[in-house]
């Protein structure tokens, strides 16, 4: 697998707005199938509901999907709607997402009412079903109360007192059945180390002044053990590359199981004014 960033503008605005705190889980909510006929704004409404309720788990172990960072980490061609209207692809989504969680659900009528459907996905877990909840009204006006319930009692399944605790994978393991790090998770990373990144630049940049406006890729694989081996810039620039190899020790992503994973990101070097 080769990740790649959806855009370098939405890699660069992650990076700097990104926190220096550990990194949460992950929670994608994904559009509700509207299988009931509303208009586009009213599904839109009730998705945002579910992520409201979202939002309401322990930040410090959740981060909770946006619509726009859904679509910013997608990767490129990928066609999300088309992707929805089918559930057999939901934990793919999930997973092309980086996602721990992923929530998808339908909104459907039956019979007089008007229903919503969600299932809660363990992506990370290999994607079993871990929770569905459903409820329903007889019109729009009165779903909201149902949406926000059946939310509500899905997300409990996330909060601390319900899950089970998380073992400590032994040193350079990795973590049978767990996901591979996603392009979330990698953004996010390696937000936490852009100062000493720039450090390198800039260092580079003295000796170096055709570097004030360069493109290069920078490669490096991700562990089963969570840690980064092999990088290299393309093409190569030995003072630079020297000063990140030993910033990428302090890299650390999550284990998982199974082969390693090669990132291939662009850079794009400006030096500042």
């Amino acid at each position: 697998m080769i990740v790649r960033p959806a855009t370098l503008a939405a890699l660069w605005a992650t990076l700097v707005a990104a926190s220096a705190f550990a990194v949460p889980r992950k929670l994608a909510v994904l559009e509700l199938r509207n299988r009931a006929e509303l208009t586009a704004q009213e599904a839109d409404y009730l998705t945002d509901l579910v992520r409201g309720v979202a939002a309401t788990l322990p930040t410090e172990g959740w981060f909770v999907m946006t619509r726009e960072n859904i679509v910013a980490v997608l990767p490129p061609g990928t066609d999300l709607a088309k992707c929805l209207e089918d559930a057999s692809c939901d934990v793919e989504v999930g997973r092309a997402l980086g996602a721990d969680m992923a929530v998808f659900g339908d909104l459907v009528r039956f019979g007089a009412e008007i229903r919503v459907n969600l299932k809660l996905y363990d992506i990370a877990g290999g994607g079993r079903l871990l929770a569905q909840e459903a409820g329903g009204a007889p019109s729009l006006d009165a779903i909201e109360a149902p949406v926000r319930a059946a939310a509500g009692t899905l997300f409990d399944r996330l909060r601390p007192s319900r899950l089970p605790p998380t073992a400590v994978p032994a040193p350079d393991a990795g973590l049978p059945g767990r996901a591979a790090p996603g392009q979330v998770e990698i953004v996010e990373t390696l937000a936490r180390h852009t100062e000493s990144m720039r450090r390198c630049y800039r260092r580079a940049l003295d000796a170096d002044p055709s570097l004030a406006d360069a493109a290069k890729t920078l490669h490096f694989d991700i562990t089963p053990a969570g840690t980064v081996e092999q990088l290299r810039l393309a093409p190569r620039h030995t003072d630079l590359e020297m000063c990140l190899r030993p910033l990428a020790v302090e890299w650390r992503f999550r284990p998982f199981g199974g082969a390693a994973v090669p990132v291939v990101w662009p850079l794009r070097f400006r030096a500042e004014p």
